[in-house]
């Protein structure tokens, strides 16, 4: 599962955890050439047991350093909670996370102009902020992952994904499925359209028969599975709009995630001419 994010929602706070990552440009600069722009390079995902300190790894635009002679700022965290960065060598920003938090927040860094060589400025506010951030989330927040493009990250709920009845390309679509993290035990997540004359799913195209249901184990959480949608073909003049619920259950999953899809009719609704009441219809 865009910030992205990653997601929109009626849960939005743990669905926002599905975008690990959300990149974006700061001040219309690519942060590859930007020699003040730092990306966060690790860690993907922040959990609750891994506080109070974790090490979150920096880089900046250039492949040129930052000097640890000065103290970066932490961004995005929530009332009640503290959050203090101590620079490292090799671009490395130790984060210590104090305080009770009751849902995800985005964490990101920002460092003042003297890290970059620059003049020193009264106070040292943060000046250069990280163009990206990391999900700091609850231990309980374990979530699923849908990737409705494989060639984007996973989004929080991507959608709508378009489809068309009797169309040769786009008459099915699929996507991928697989989960946050392992699970403590196996994880069934069920698949459902809430309009199945109109949409069907599939989680298993080697099964005989539409199958529903994907199961995720300790050894396999993170293997991609695919689901496929297929537009049904109807005689109305409609199309319709579909949500696909993921419904998790067991390993200490329980979030459902919610998917959109826009089936395209292909009847075009037509109008009958009669040029001469006395003859057939022209």
């Amino acid at each position: 599962m865009n910030a992205l994010g990653r997601h929109r929602r009626a849960w939005a706070a743990p669905l926002l955890g599905l975008l690990a990552i959300l990149p974006f440009s700061a001040h219309g600069h690519g942060h590859d050439n930007n020699p003040f722009a730092v990306a966060i390079t690790s860690p993907s995902e922040i959990w609750l047991d891994q506080l109070p300190t974790v090490r979150v790894n920096a880089a900046r635009g250039g492949n040129a350093g930052i000097t640890i002679n000065g103290v970066p700022g932490v961004l995005g965290a929530p009332s009640g909670v503290s959050a203090t960065a101590v620079m490292q060598l090799g671009g490395a920003v130790d984060v210590t996370i104090t305080g009770t938090f009751t849902e995800s927040w985005y964490l990101r860094l920002c460092f003042p102009r003297h890290m970059f060589g620059q003049p020193q400025e009264s106070g040292t506010p943060c000046r250069y902020t990280t163009v990206n951030g990391v999900w700091v989330h609850l231990q309980n927040q374990s979530h699923i992952d849908i990737d409705a493009d494989p060639s984007t990250p996973s989004v929080e709920e991507a959608g709508p994904l378009r489809l068309a009845e009797g169309h040769a390309t786009i008459g099915s679509r699929e996507y991928t499925v697989k989960l946050s993290r392992a699970p403590t035990a196996s994880v069934t997540v069920s698949v459902a359209s809430s309009h199945a004359s109109a949409l069907t799913v599939d989680t298993d195209g080697d099964a005989s028969g539409l199958q529903t249901a994907l199961t995720f184990t300790t050894t396999n959480w993170s293997t991609k599975r695919t689901v496929t949608l297929a537009a049904v073909q109807d005689t109305d003049f409609v199309g319709e709009s579909v949500t696909i619920t993921h419904t998790p259950s067991g390993g200490g999953f329980t979030q459902a995630l919610t998917l959109g899809a826009q089936v395209v009719d292909d009847e075009a609704a037509q109008l009958v001419v009669d040029a001469n009441p006395s003859t057939a219809n022209a």
